[in-house]
């Protein structure tokens, strides 16, 4: 086997459908090519749909949502393939990107992972790679000085944006919509941290790649439209919520205690000062009132979330 696909599912039917099809559309006969789908417990009537429409599809149905490190994790144990593509459910696959990134793997033996160049759905660019988090860069980030006089120096920014993502080029780690592991080096680091719900868990497989030699790429010659947050829409502020914990177990877990809970001082001190200045933002810019509600909501979720959240063990 070729190639080994792994889609988490979570209340995504007609997403899940249209990454489907994309998925099979350019795949000559003969590509030896196996598909995964783990169903969180979705209510919308996916694993019927996948039953339905999709025979080939092997499907796996949870009956809680176990999230995304466990249920990629279950698809990775059952997979055969010399390579794995970790793919999210509101990606639609593009001409043959599948197999040029292969091709792209195959002539890079040192690549333990890679990710191809992702575009929203009216066809510009969709920023995907980045550096490990820091202090300094969540500082800039948040305060919104990467769009500043830090905008062209690389080392600054978390988001890679300074550049026009049109050659290879070797970053920390890609975003996890598509990812594609080459599967010894899977056996070389291990599973995704099921410790991680949700989000970072690339961060954290590709910060384990790379502390044992391998590479991570990212590949311009394979597209793919990702339609960017439609697969956590209905997460809401969870969404949010669960994004911190995320980073905060990954500082947790690289950068130990200190730095972990420096990091959250810094990100109740910079919400109640977005949160201080969101009505004079709001005056500025015009911004609609449901826009403030939602700003304010968003820091507050911040707060809460840093306060209650108990020591990551």
């Amino acid at each position: 086997m070729k190639l080994s696909v792994i889609i988490v599912n979570w209340n995504t039917k007609s997403l899940l459908e249209q990454c489907l099809r994309s998925v099979f559309f350019y795949i000559t006969q003969n590509f030896p090519l196996e598909v995964f789908v783990v169903d969180n417990d979705s209510s919308d009537g996916s694993p019927g749909m996948v039953k339905e429409k999709f025979l080939a599809v092997k499907l796996i149905e949870n009956r809680e949502n176990l999230g995304f490190a466990q249920a990629n994790n279950q698809g990775i144990v059952k997979s055969s393939g010399k390579y794995v593509l970790l793919l999210n459910s509101d990606v639609i696959v593009l001409n043959k990107a599948l197999e040029k990134t292969i091709t792209f793997l195959e002539n890079h033996p040192d690549a333990g992972a890679v990710g191809c160049k992702l575009l929203n759905q009216d066809g510009t660019l969709q920023h995907s790679c980045y550096n490990f988090g820091s202090l300094t860069r969540s500082v800039i980030s948040s305060l919104g000085l990467d769009q500043t006089i830090f905008r062209n120096i690389s080392k600054f920014q978390r988001l890679l944006k300074n550049w026009n993502h049109d050659k290879v080029r070797e970053v920390d780690y890609v975003r996890g919509a598509f990812l594609m592991l080459r599967k010894k080096s899977i056996e070389d680091v291990g599973l995704l941290d099921e410790r991680f719900f949700m989000y970072a868990e690339e961060a954290d497989v590709c910060y384990r790649l790379k502390k044992v030699g391998w590479k991570v790429y990212f590949f311009p010659g394979a597209e793919v439209i990702h339609l960017r947050g439609r697969s956590s829409n209905s997460m809401g502020l969870r969404a949010e919520s669960q994004r911190l914990l995320s980073r905060i177990l990954f500082f947790r877990k690289w950068h130990g205690l200190l730095y972990c809970s420096i990091h959250r001082v810094l990100i109740v001190t910079l919400a109640l000062l977005r949160m201080a200045l969101s009505p004079f933002k709001s005056l500025v810019h015009s911004s609609d009132f449901y826009s403030f509600k939602q700003e304010i909501k968003i820091q507050l979720v911040k707060i809460m979330t840093m306060l209650t959240l108990k020591s990551q063990g």
